[in-house]
């Protein structure tokens, strides 16, 4: 079962990395000011990408949702580690 819950978290940190490495791009794409349309549906996509799968990990119980949860939280704090490095 911690085995299971370690891929969980492994996932989590995947999609939290994804997410907001995403996020960072929606940032990029305002700060170009590109076409309204664009900087909507990157964040619509990008926000159901990462609800679709913390609901599939839903469908397999409490501990694999808070694992890869507790994962996004993880990318998280190392996106906003990182991004204030960057000037």
């Amino acid at each position: 079962m911690t085995a299971v819950l370690l891929l969980y978290l492994a996932l989590g940190l995947a999609l939290g990395g994804a997410y907001f490495a995403l996020m960072w791009r929606g940032v990029r794409l305002q700060a170009e000011q590109a076409a309204p349309v664009w900087i909507v549906l990157h964040a619509v996509l990008r926000l159901a990408g990462a609800g679709l799968v913390l609901w599939l990990v839903a469908q397999a119980g409490t501990w694999p949702l808070l694992a890869t949860f507790a994962g996004f939280l993880l990318a998280r704090v190392g996106a906003t580690r990182l991004a204030r490095r960057i000037p």
